[in-house]
Formats: C-alpha cells, sequence, structure tokens
C-alpha cells in the first residue's frame, strides 16, 4: 500500500483541504443534488468501468493493470484540488467535490476492490478491512478532522498577522457580483419542477465560472491601479490602468446580465419576480412604484359609450376593444377596464388594472 512518507503526505493535504473548506463548503456539492449525482456516476461507474474494459482488451502486464484499476477506483487524487486552485474555476465547489469524493471512498472503494479480486482471483487481492482502514485513515479522519477546526484556526490566523497590501484591495473593494446567485437554491423559487432544476444547475455551471473568473480580473485591475496611485506615475500608465478596470468591469457586468437572462428564461411568468430583483439590485435601480387607478364614481351607472366618452375627454384614448373589454392609452399610462359587457346599456363599476 502507500509508504510512510506518502502516508503523511496524503493526510496532511486532507487536513489542509478540510480546514480551507470547513463543513459548509464540504456541503456545496450536496446543495445541488443533480450535480453530486452525475459526479458520483463518473467517478464511480464510468471511470472504474472504462478501467476493466480497457485491462481486459489490452494485452497488459498484472503491473499495468493494477496501476489503472487503482487510478480508476480512487477518484480525485489531493494534489489535483491544489491545481484546481489555480485556475479559473470554482474553488469551493472543486473543494466540495474532492472532499465528496474523499468520503464515499470509505465505502466505494473498497467495494470496487472487492469487486476486483472477485473478478481476479487468481492475481492478487488485498483485504477489504485494509483498503477500509487506509483511506479511512488517509482521507476521511483528516478531511473531518480539518473541517472541524476549521472556523478556530482561521480566527487565528486573521487575528495573528495583518493581510498583505494586495489582499487588504480585495477584501474592501466589494462587488456587486457577490450579491448574485450563485446556485439555484438561492433563487429560493419554491415551486421549481425538477426540470426547470436541471435547467437551472446547467446555466450556473455555465456561467458562473466565467463569472468567477471576469470578477477575479476585475478585482486584479482593481488592486493594479490602485498600485499605480503613487505621485511618480505618468498619466498614460494611470489612463492604460483605468481602461482595463472599465473593460474588465464591462465584461464582468455582461455575464452577469446574460446569465440571469438566461436564469429568467427558464422560469415561468409568475417565478420572474425574484431575477427582476436581482437585477434591479445589481443596476442599483429602484422598484417602480405601484400605481392605483381608481375609476371616477361620477362614471358609474352611465353607459358604457359615455363613461367611455367621459374618459376621452380626459385624454384618454381607445386603443382596442374587445366584448369584454376596453384599452385606454393616455402617453405612456395604459388602462384596461375589464368586465364590461358592451352590449348592455349601463357600465357597472368594472375592474380597472394597468397593462
Amino acid at each position: 500500500m502507500l509508504t510512510s512518507f506518502a502516508q503523511i503526505t496524503v493526510f496532511a493535504v486532507m487536513l489542509s483541504m478540510g480546514m480551507a473548506l470547513g463543513f459548509e463548503g464540504m456541503g456545496r456539492l450536496w446543495r445541488r443534488p443533480s450535480l453530486l449525482l452525475r459526479c458520483c456516476l463518473a467517478a464511480f461507474v464510468v471511470v472504474p468501468v472504462a478501467a476493466m474494459v480497457v485491462t481486459r482488451v489490452l494485452p497488459l502486464s498484472f503491473e499495468v493493470r493494477a496501476g489503472i484499476a487503482a487510478m480508476a477506483v480512487i477518484p480525485g487524487a489531493p494534489f489535483i484540488y491544489r491545481k484546481m486552485l489555480k485556475g479559473p474555476g470554482d474553488a469551493e465547489l472543486a473543494g466540495s467535490f474532492q472532499a465528496t469524493m474523499a468520503l464515499l471512498s470509505i465505502l466505494l472503494v473498497p467495494l470496487w476492490f472487492g469487486i476486483i479480486s472477485a473478478l481476479y482471483p487468481n492475481d492478487a487481492a488485498a483485504p477489504l478491512a485494509t483498503v477500509f482502514k487506509q483511506v479511512m485513515l488517509m482521507q476521511g479522519v483528516p478531511l473531518l478532522a480539518g473541517a472541524a477546526i476549521a472556523p478556530a484556526s482561521l480566527a487565528q490566523t486573521v487575528d495573528a498577522a495583518p493581510a498583505p497590501q494586495g489582499l487588504a484591495v480585495l477584501l474592501t473593494q466589494a462587488t456587486d457580483a457577490d450579491d448574485q446567485p450563485a446556485s439555484p437554491d438561492d433563487l429560493a423559487v419554491e415551486d421549481l419542477t425538477n426540470e426547470q432544476i436541471t435547467q437551472l444547475e446547467t446555466v450556473f455551471d455555465t456561467y458562473q465560472p466565467q463569472i468567477e473568473a471576469a470578477t477575479a480580473r476585475y478585482l486584479t485591475s482593481l488592486e493594479t491601479i490602485n498600485a499605480l496611485l503613487v505621485p511618480s506615475t505618468d498619466d498614460l500608465t494611470l489612463t492604460n490602468a483605468h481602461n482595463d478596470v472599465v473593460v474588465a468591469e464591462q465584461a464582468m457586468n455582461e455575464l452577469i446580465f446574460q446569465r440571469n437572462l438566461a436564469l429568467r428564461s427558464v422560469l415561468t411568468l409568475d417565478q420572474r419576480q425574484v431575477i427582476n430583483d436581482y437585477v434591479r439590485a445589481y443596476l442599483g435601480l429602484a422598484a417602480p412604484p405601484q400605481v392605483t387607478v381608481t375609476f371616477p364614481d361620477t362614471l358609474v351607472g352611465l353607459d358604457a359609450d359615455a363613461a367611455i366618452a367621459n374618459l376621452q375627454a380626459d385624454d384618454w384614448g381607445v386603443a382596442f376593444t374587445t366584448p369584454s373589454q376596453v384599452g385606454l392609452n393616455r402617453g405612456s399610462e395604459e388602462l384596461d377596464l375589464l368586465g364590461i359587457n358592451l352590449s348592455r346599456s349601463k357600465l357597472i363599476l368594472p375592474e380597472v388594472g394597468l397593462r
């Protein structure tokens, strides 16, 4: 199995991962069930089965087949997480995936080793108890221990050392993107169908990495111009740095707006208000005031033609008529008179609404 040095290294990596994520970060993937299911199928079914097919078809030595099988049934090598942190993707989601795969490996890796031992009884087999113990001690225990001590460790780190200047810029220069939805749960729409949830998750999976990368570029451009704001910097350099900030902010805003439009297209008319609120908040707009229309009491009891004539005298123009509705316009105002029966001579107090 693993050498002592490898065991210590893996233990340290998993411990640091748990401390970085905490239980909240580790559970990020679990709040997106369909994505979690796809990840589990890919890691614990598709890859192992593909590896078994390869080892069956190709004339490989036992050592090569054993190596392929081991890599296939143990998903998410711990060191891959470190590389993910350097990329433009969602670091917390990547960490949640890594942690989830590590915890599920405690049960599923021994299961796969049992299947492989049954398929190749004459080659070699590792005792299932030994496999379980090593996966548990090397991945499960340090990961959970790190998550358990994460809050205290983080608080001590923040109190012990001042943030470097670049980090201070990132922390103090907030972006409106932080207040935007990052998953279907953030929308808080209760009556979503399964199809809608799947479509919304696809939209988030498509746009979220791009938005986070664009946000990182925007914050970097802010940090750059902040560093240049010293007496010796020439005007051209500052102008170019400012242009970089404007371009980066515009790219970030465009991605967020297009993502929100894509989310909005999945929702029904009754569900779209939450997206409208997010767009307004991002643009710094207030919700339009509720307009109350009071139907003139003097028109109640008149026949329909006389009532409409009075409205026309008050600068309302008839836009359309149906057997039970009359639409009127006055400048930018639009008024619907509903429930009217034009065949009758009297206009009973109708429902009045804005279009």
